[in-house]
């Protein structure tokens, strides 16, 4: 249809100036729907993009290599490699619902990781004291992270590269100054 159609002729004893009701009412859808529907359209990708992003992944996938994606075998394999990711994420989330970001948290479980097999193989402590000490020493980082950034007044990104360096210098005195092994 063209615009013409659209646009109704003024009525008897109207101005030519003036528009009747469906000549705004045109008009106005005219106008408004494209932006409307580029805003729409961006708050959804802003808010699901991630996850269409998955979901179409997961069929791209499952379709081009249906015998070894889209097993049971295969997503078991999938969610084991993101579970430390998955509880990094998490502690990780604290921090920047409250506008900050803790640069150290890699540092962090890096050393704990390393901390925890020491504990086990060498001093053959019990899983679940070795566990324990570990969270321990892990929370007092994340205190000491928290006392200098809000009692402090340090800004979060510079103390929590500051701790993390610490941290990276426990490692090497943990492994005394050699590279674990891959």
């Amino acid at each position: 249809m063209s615009e013409s159609h659209l646009m109704a002729k003024p009525k008897v004893g109207q101005a030519s100036g003036q528009l009747s009701g469906a000549q705004t009412d045109a008009s106005h859808m005219r106008n408004s729907s494209t932006p409307f529907d580029r805003t729409l359209i961006f708050r959804l990708l802003g808010t699901y993009g991630t996850i269409i992003v998955l979901v179409v992944m997961l069929a791209a996938f499952s379709v081009a290599e249906p015998g070894t994606f889209a097993t049971v075998g295969n997503f078991r394999n999938i969610l084991n490699d993101m579970a430390i990711g998955t509880i990094a994420a998490g502690g990780l989330t604290v921090p920047l619902v409250a506008g900050d970001f803790d640069l150290s948290i890699g540092y962090v479980a890096s050393f704990c990781g390393l901390l925890l097999v020491g504990l086990l193989s060498f001093n053959q402590l019990p899983i679940p004291i070795a566990f324990l000490i570990v969270v321990a020493i892990g929370a007092a980082i994340g205190i000491i992270n928290g006392v200098i950034v809000s009692k402090m007044g340090v800004n979060a990104f510079i103390a929590t590269l500051g701790t993390g360096t610490v941290v990276v210098g426990l490692n090497l005195c943990l492994l005394r100054w050699h590279p674990a092994p891959a």
